[in-house]
């Protein structure tokens, strides 16, 4: 098989499991790198919903719906409340109306570093809005 098609098929196969497995990761992560990444998501000029701390989601749940809402670009995180490492969940939406959902588990490993975190990000299919701005992050959107 020679290079050129041997790296397309590559491709399909990478591009494959993406679209199967619905879900992206990212490996030694930092929490920096997860806001990084709901940033570079939502896109550069996206508005900042600002990081909730836990249980205090009103704030970010109305920003980010708003964006939604408006089909502006948004991305918000929120401190979850690990029992061994610190975890995280984000939103980020597009420009044109994509939305992403992003969990962060500061150290899945369980090595004690600071460098071992885990990024998911997950396409919200047909994403709407659940009403719910008062609950928690998950309750923000309705995803297929």
């Amino acid at each position: 098989m020679n290079a050129r098609l041997a790296k397309s098929v590559a491709l399909v196969l990478a591009s494959t499991f993406t679209v199967l497995g619905g879900c992206d990761d990212d490996d030694g992560a930092s929490f920096e790198d997860f806001q990084d990444r709901a940033h570079e998501l939502a896109g550069s000029n996206a508005t900042d919903c600002g990081h909730a701390d836990v249980d205090q989601y009103i704030e970010q749940n109305t920003c980010i719906g708003s964006a939604f809402v408006a089909q502006n670009a948004a991305f918000a995180t929120y401190e979850g409340s690990g029992v061994d490492s610190r975890v995280a969940e984000g939103w980020a939406i597009t420009v044109g109306g994509k939305v992403y959902r992003l969990s962060f588990d500061g150290d899945p490993n369980q090595s004690d570093r600071l460098d071992d975190g885990v990024i998911y990000v997950t396409d919200c299919l047909n994403a709407s809005l659940s009403g719910i701005v008062d609950g928690r992050t998950t309750e923000v959107f309705n995803c297929d």
